[in-house]
């Protein structure tokens, strides 16, 4: 088998002297930051971390599990910022370590190609481990930024509706689409020198990657594509980029495209590789790797969430109170409160306030119950599924706790769950 070798070697700053060191720092922020999300403090993941600790792992040559829980971890990361564009216009939940978040619907902006790209890559490495591949190529190809938004067959859209016509739906046949990538990869569908650049060197070698593993001449062509992706990318991060910088970028570590479509040809119609090279990672093109479950055994074995409702109350409060400024600020603070679900819209219209993420699906309705002196309550119009029923209850308690005392400071106030 023949070695290409990786051009990290050369580079004059040593990066494998210190990447040891940098990989220890970016995990213990890549900890922190993943802990802050369970805890409801962060509401996204960094992908750009994942990505480098995904990489740093794979040239320390740590063990396949290591580096491959990085792998799952940046791409449900990278799923974060495409769930809007998969649910467009409506609201949606984003998972990530077991631990869903309820989003709203998202303004439209535009996509960039390379984000989409990664995500799809890491998808056929991963062999569609979350059922999302379907999903990915279903987004339209207005959304995708171009550098002339007017022109639909700016390269980045037609690249996009290859992919499409590969691995989904395409809305003409192949042969069509190809040509279409011939056609318009022309500078006037590029963009500046840069753009073109990025596109001859990365992008255009990877499609005929892609293209000629599914020819008939396959076994000659293909590895021939092969390796003109592999030199293509490293002459690219190594000349013609024009950064010197490029050289410890890393993006170009390793290349996520030319591994997942050698994983497909692998899968497709076994073409094996004849080439070993840190660039493209032969135990990922040949799926030899835990799947999602084995790679996170401490989620499988966490307790089972649990569906609950709930009430919340307060009570023994003086008589002949004006409850309207209560119960709005209480619509106020549960609408703003990411640990409840949403409220009503029906009582929730009544307050404008920012949206935000939701951590628990369902709705809870804020009410005046009872003669005077009346129960006030807040409760689930439906179970709930709680992770960590008790915790959460005894958190929740304690918030209820503390905004009640703010707008009726006599009141008693409990918080317990409803058996039903």
């Amino acid at each position: 088998m023949m070695k290409f070798e990786h051009h990290i070697y050369g580079v004059p700053s040593k990066p494998m002297d210190w990447m040891e060191e940098d990989y220890f720092d970016e995990l213990k922020m890549y900890q922190k930051n993943t802990q802050k999300f369970y805890d409801g403090l962060m509401l996204n993941v960094s992908y750009k971390r994942s990505h480098e600790l995904f990489v740093y792992s794979s040239l320390l040559k740590k063990s396949n599990t290591e580096i491959i829980r990085h792998l799952y971890d940046y791409l449900q990361a990278l799923m974060m910022d495409l769930q809007p564009y998969i649910h467009k216009g409506r609201g949606y939940s984003v998972t990530f370590h077991g631990k869903t978040v309820l989003k709203e619907a998202q303004p439209s902006r535009k996509l960039h190609l390379s984000q989409w790209l990664q995500a799809f890559y890491v998808t056929l490495i991963l062999r569609d481990p979350f059922d999302q591949l379907k999903d990915l190529v279903a987004i339209d190809d207005s959304d995708f930024r171009a550098w002339d938004e007017n022109n639909e067959n700016d390269i980045r859209r037609v690249l996009y509706r290859l992919y499409q016509g590969f691995f989904g739906h395409g809305k003409k046949e192949l042969t069509t689409l190809i040509g279409d990538v011939i056609e318009f990869s022309a500078p006037e569908f590029v963009g500046d020198g840069e753009a073109q650049d990025f596109v001859n060197y990365l992008y255009l070698p990877l499609t005929q990657m892609l293209v000629y593993a599914h020819t008939k001449d396959r076994a000659v062509k293909y590895p021939e594509k092969l390796m003109h992706s592999l030199e293509s990318h490293r002459r690219y991060y190594t000349e013609i980029s024009g950064d010197p910088n490029d050289v410890c970028n890393k993006w170009g570590w390793l290349s996520l495209g030319i591994t997942a479509f050698a994983a497909h040809a692998y899968d497709a119609f076994g073409l094996v590789p004849d080439v070993d090279t840190e660039y493209m990672p032969m135990w990922l093109v040949k799926g030899e790797f835990p799947c999602y479950e084995a790679a996170f055994p401490e989620l499988i074995h966490a307790p089972k969430p649990q569906y609950k409702d709930f009430e919340f109350t307060a009570s023994h409060m003086e008589e002949g109170l004006d409850w309207r400024p209560i119960w709005l600020a209480t619509i106020k603070w549960a609408k703003a409160e990411p640990n409840l679900p949403i409220v009503c819209e029906v009582i929730g219209k009544k307050v404008d306030s920012l949206s935000v993420d939701k951590t628990l699906q369902g709705e809870v309705f804020i009410d005046v119950l009872g003669n005077e002196p009346p129960v006030f309550k807040l409760y689930s119009m439906e179970p709930c599924l709680l992770g960590e029923p008790e915790k959460w209850l005894i958190d929740m308690k304690q918030k209820w706790k503390e905004h009640v005392s703010s707008i009726l400071p006599e009141a008693e106030t409990s918080a317990h769950f409803i058996d039903g």
